[in-house]
This record gives structure tokens, C-alpha cells and sequence, in this order.
């Protein structure tokens, strides 16, 4: 078991040196030749890494002898730190992973230990105990760690020279689940709703005319919207699990980091009449509440304005509840049903793999004669400021007015 040579620097009193371990084992101090202080330490350590792999280089090998000492629980810990501890991540790893491989040491994991992991995940999706998305997206991280395990760019990251999931097949796939996304009938209709609070068709209008991501919408500020010229400017995102900005899906895999976007004609009154309002200045939505919670009060709000299509609301084996992502999924069959340019469309939603965009092409094309009319206009409730009624009915202590939530769901939906 190795790593790759990388060095350990240290300050001399006059200048700064690297010790290399020699393929004997030993230990031996060179002088890093640079006209460095003792405050240089990132610089050290760089020259030091460099000095130590052109040494190794000159022996034939750049492969000392290494025993990291890390269980995989501890590895993952450190690997979670550069995924900015996202919790689903988290999540994942302590629910699926922990309890197989979680105190090995991270070095000595082989193909069967993967193997047990992926036996186990399927008999997970087998027994209907986890999605079989759910398990893929498992397998999918664990890959990930141990393949940064082997070939990061971070030398404190790089323990193992086998990665033992290379050779492993992956979990079994299941049905796959159709998409869910609304009708513009219904999109209408909770647009229309006086039971739906104003700030909320807002933000579900914004999101299905832009089909933006969550995190996007989310950290738009008025700044990257440019009125005049027509288009929106997206090129950051909120990250759920920090509470911070940063790049946006797929930033880090090679994708556009930014895009813009045109603004719908039909959306064009409604940023406008917020621009005026908020004065054009700070964020444009600015609601830090978690995807799960924007997805339930869609739901909520959807019963409310009386949409009643079943597969809404349910979970099939083919159909899933509608979520807030499906709003998003809502403007792209729009964009297909209209007939725009799928490689225009694939662009604006920022699909880094064509066959993504390919999946509502194929849907859009069931659609098309009966969808209705897509990106329709907006009812001037929804435009103008928000009325005296909606003030009314929802303010006031939190408790009264869930129940009366409760009471408008009962009238509702009949129960």
C-alpha cells in the first residue's frame, strides 16, 4: 500500500527544507533553493512536493510506503469537509454505508467488501426499503470517495493506490418514475386561487418560467436581472446544507459556470412590478427554507386551489408526488411542448448531458396536441401588490392560521 511522495517541509532557522522518504525507508533533508521567509509556508510546501517528486522521479518510482491509518468513517469525514458537509451526503453515508464499512481501515477495503455494500442495496430495492434511485445515488457517492481516495488533487486526500469499486457492478435499476409537472390549466388555477398565499405564486411563477434550480432561484439577486435587455443572468446557487452561495450544479464538473437566460414575454409584468417594489435592489426571492418544505406547501397549496389529478398527490410504481423540482421539470415540457430548440432548451436549464433534455423531448411529443396553451399570462393578482385580503388571511399567530389552512384543505379536497 502507497501514496504519492509529496514531502514534509520544516524551517531550518535560515531557510526551508523537505524531507523525502527514500525507497529504504529513510528520511533525508534538502534544502528547498529559494529566497523564501519563515512566514512562506504554503509556498514551502508546494516547492517541497515538487522537490519531492522529481526525486522520486530520478529513483524510477514516485511510490513510497504509506499506511494511512484512516478507517473509512474517518476518511469520509475529511471527504465530506471538501463537499462542503452537504447533508444528504451525510445522510447517505451513516444510514448505508457506516454500519458495512464504516471502521475498516480505508486501505485494506477490497472488491468484496463493495460487493457486500452492493448486495445489500439490493436487497434494499428488492424488499422496497429504498428507492432504487436512492440506492444508485449510494453507490454513486461511494464511488466518488474512493475514487478521490486514489487520485485527488489534494494530496491529504490521496490514502490508497487501488480503487476497489472500480471492477464492481453496480446496484440494480428499478422502474424508472415519470416526472411530474403541471398542466397549464392547473398552473392557472393555483395561480387564480385566493387560497394561495401572493408570495408564493410569485415564487412558483418564477421558478416554472425560468426553470431554475431551487438553489438558483433562490440566490438570484436583482442585479443579474436585466429588465431592459431582456435576459436573466444565473450564475450562482445556494447551497442547502450551508446556507452559503456559491457555484451553481455541475460548476465543479466542467460545465458553464453561468448562463443566461431570455425572460417569457409573460413573465416580463411580474419582475417588473417587483423590481418596482423592492426597488431594485437585494435578492430577488430570498427564502432560505428547505427543498422538502417548498415541496409540501406546493402540494398544500395545490389541493388548496382545488387540482385534483391524483398522481399529483401519491406515489405509484411509475409516478412519484409532485415536488418543488417539478416546476422546473414544468417549464422545460412547456419549452419542448411550444416546439423551441432543444439544444436552446438544454442550455437554458443548464443539462449538461443532452440525453437529460432528450427525456422531456420524448414526453412532449405525447403531449402536444391536448397540453393547452404554455407560459400563459398572468392573472393581475398575481402582478399586482398584494391585496388587502391576503393580509388578512394570513397573518396573524402561525397556530390560527394553520388551522385555517386546515380548514380551506378539508373544503378542498372534501375531507
Amino acid at each position: 500500500m502507497s501514496k504519492t511522495a509529496t514531502g514534509t517541509v520544516r524551517w531550518t532557522g535560515k531557510n526551508w527544507a523537505v524531507r523525502v522518504t527514500m525507497l529504504d525507508g529513510s528520511r533525508r533533508l534538502m534544502k528547498i533553493d529559494a529566497a523564501l521567509g519563515e512566514g512562506d509556508v504554503e509556498t514551502a510546501k508546494i516547492l517541497g512536493a515538487e522537490i519531492s517528486a522529481r526525486v522520486r522521479a530520478e529513483i524510477g518510482t514516485m511510490l513510497v510506503p504509506a499506511k494511512s491509518g484512516l478507517s473509512v468513517s474517518e476518511y469520509f469525514i475529511r471527504w465530506a469537509a471538501r463537499k462542503n458537509n452537504r447533508s444528504d451526503l451525510t445522510y447517505k453515508y451513516n444510514k448505508h454505508v457506516a454500519p458495512i464499512l464504516g471502521a475498516l481501515e480505508i486501505g485494506a477495503v477490497q472488491p468484496a467488501h463493495m460487493e457486500a455494500v452492493v448486495r445489500y442495496l439490493d436487497d434494499a430495492i428488492r424488499t422496497k426499503q429504498l428507492a432504487w434511485r436512492t440506492a444508485n445515488a449510494v453507490w454513486f457517492m461511494l464511488r466518488s470517495l474512493f475514487r478521490e481516495a486514489r487520485t485527488s488533487k489534494v494530496p491529504s486526500l490521496r490514502v490508497i493506490t487501488a480503487d476497489p469499486t472500480r471492477d464492481v457492478q453496480r446496484p440494480d435499476k428499478g422502474a424508472e418514475r415519470i416526472k411530474q409537472y403541471l398542466w397549464p390549466s392547473e398552473f392557472l388555477q393555483l395561480m387564480q386561487s385566493r387560497r394561495v398565499p401572493h408570495d408564493f405564486k410569485r415564487k412558483v411563477a418564477l421558478c416554472t418560467y425560468t426553470y431554475t434550480r431551487l438553489g438558483e432561484l433562490i440566490a438570484l439577486d436583482w442585479a443579474d436581472v436585466h429588465l431592459d435587455d431582456g435576459y436573466i443572468h444565473v450564475h450562482q446557487a445556494m447551497n442547502a446544507a450551508t446556507r452559503t452561495v456559491g457555484m451553481t450544479k455541475g460548476a465543479n464538473k466542467g460545465a458553464t459556470l453561468s448562463r443566461r437566460i431570455p425572460i417569457e414575454p409573460a413573465l416580463m409584468p411580474l419582475l417588473r412590478a417587483m423590481h418596482q417594489e423592492s426597488g431594485g435592489v437585494g435578492p430577488v426571492v430570498g427564502n432560505l427554507d428547505s427543498p422538502k418544505e417548498w415541496s409540501s406547501r406546493l402540494k398544500r397549496y395545490l389541493r388548496l386551489a382545488g387540482v385534483s389529478r391524483a398522481e399529483l398527490f401519491g406515489a405509484g410504481g411509475t409516478t412519484c408526488p409532485v415536488r418543488w423540482h417539478d416546476l422546473r421539470a414544468t417549464g422545460i415540457t412547456w419549452a419542448i411542448v411550444r416546439g423551441d430548440n432543444p439544444a436552446v432548451v438544454a442550455h437554458r436549464a443548464h443539462h449538461t448531458n443532452i440525453n437529460t433534455t432528450m427525456e422531456y423531448i420524448r414526453e412532449a411529443e405525447n403531449l402536444r396536441a391536448t397540453f393547452g396553451n404554455v407560459f400563459p399570462e398572468l392573472p393581475p393578482c398575481v402582478i399586482e401588490p398584494r391585496t388587502v385580503f391576503d393580509k388578512n388571511f394570513y397573518s396573524g399567530p402561525r397556530k390560527n392560521k394553520s388551522a385555517r389552512e386546515s380548514a380551506h384543505v378539508q373544503s378542498a379536497t372534501g375531507k
